[in-house]
């Protein structure tokens, strides 16, 4: 038999679903920084951080994951399609938020 003792093992910060959230938050901030300054405007934008936010939402829970969409059409609508951080309810954006919705619904998977 053996004695060695199994060492014990702690969970890092990375595996706290809301740690990565804000994690993914962060680079979608940046993500939307980059879109506004290069500049890639209109659907290429949104495109790029539909695809960093189904990417990130991949590793998140589906609450986290929702929250994540919604902040990512928010980025995406206020400094890619619009100027300024401005904020927008019109129908196009409407259905932007329902793309970015379906996504996180359709690949946010982590437990």
């Amino acid at each position: 038999m053996s004695t060695h003792a199994r060492p014990d093992v702690h969970p890092t910060v990375l595996d706290q679903p809301g740690a990565r959230c804000g994690i993914a938050g962060g680079t979608l901030f940046v993500a939307s920084a980059i879109c506004t300054a290069v500049p890639l405007q209109g659907w290429s934008g949104v495109a790029a951080l539909l695809v960093l936010t189904a990417a990130w939402c991949r590793f998140l829970p589906l609450s986290h994951g929702l929250f994540l969409a919604v902040a990512g059409w928010a980025f995406a609508t206020g400094f890619v399609v619009n100027a300024g951080g401005q904020l927008t309810f019109a129908p196009a954006d409407l259905a932007r938020l329902a793309v970015y919705a379906a996504t996180a619904f359709l690949v946010a998977g982590a437990q």
